[in-house]
């Protein structure tokens, strides 16, 4: 047999074993990830990221949620109920996406461990206002525009709108949602800026749906009107709390009209 044949022979025993190795290695990869797929899962975690040291969802509303949503009603845990799935039978996106529809839930992420536990870590949404309709029903706004039913854990200390705010509940009234994203856009202004911060603590709705705010100190009302020229308005407010308050006194006017161009007409008590 000529040298170039031999050669050519033993080149291919090399690949047919090194075929013959991969298949093995990937048949004892299959059997693993099989083994495990089939092993149960271990120690749920939820972990919550709090918002100003709070947390207006907790643990057991995620674990009653999860429970609620994949095995109905059971007088077990959610901890038990885990333990005993396999971790085939556990759909991480499905459970996912389970808990970023939790209305106070921004994002969440689920994964598993190389010792099979299962840790949930969630990004809470952080409010930015606090609305009351004509009804009393409560509800938050978020940094994002979302609408958060009020939580049962914690209050948030945030800039209160209320007044003429009509039928929120259920309601699908375009004039509902504009005076609600008016509010947005003038909370998230004033959010911004720390002056205003520090002296804003409420907004008021009129009946013609100009917006009053309502300081931090002092009873001096703020007839703000609406989002027109609102970057002007509150300029001339800085200057006027700064320039002529000190001098005039905090208790000096019962209420400051900004609505009018390059003016703020104070009406004394």
């Amino acid at each position: 047999m000529a040298a170039s044949e031999v050669k050519r022979l033993r080149s291919t025993l090399k690949r047919l074993v090194a075929f013959a190795g991969g298949l093995l290695l990937l048949g004892v990869l299959f059997t693993a990830i099989e083994y495990r797929f089939n092993s149960t899962s271990g120690a749920l975690t939820i972990n919550i990221e709090e918002v100003n040291g709070k947390r207006f969802v907790n643990k057991e509303d995620i674990g009653k949620l999860i429970k609620e949503t994949f095995y109905g009603e059971t007088p077990k845990t959610i901890e038990d109920l885990l333990a005993d799935e396999t971790l085939k039978r556990i759909n991480l996106k499905a459970l996912e996406k389970t808990i970023d529809n939790y209305p106070w839930v921004k994002e969440s992420d689920v994964y598993v461990d190389a010792q099979n536990n299962i840790t949930i870590n969630i990004e809470q949404r952080k409010p930015l206002m606090r609305c009351f309709d004509v009804n009393d029903y409560s509800f938050y706004i978020d940094e994002d525009g979302i609408r958060m039913p009020v939580s049962e854990h914690e209050t948030a200390r945030v800039i209160v709108a209320s007044g003429n705010l009509k039928d929120v509940e259920g309601s699908k009234a375009d004039s509902v949602y504009n005076v609600v994203d008016s509010l947005y856009k003038l909370v998230q202004y004033i959010q911004k800026d720390t002056f205003l911060m520090a002296q804003i603590e409420q907004i008021y709705i009129e009946r013609d749906g100009d917006f009053t705010l309502i300081p931090k100190v002092g009873n001096t009302e703020l007839l703000f009107g609406s989002l027109d020229m609102m970057e002007d308005k509150f300029r001339r407010l800085k200057i006027f709390y700064k320039e002529a308050m000190p001098y005039e006194g905090w208790r000096k006017f019962k209420r400051l009209n900004l609505k009018y161009k390059k003016q703020v007409v104070g009406v004394r008590n």
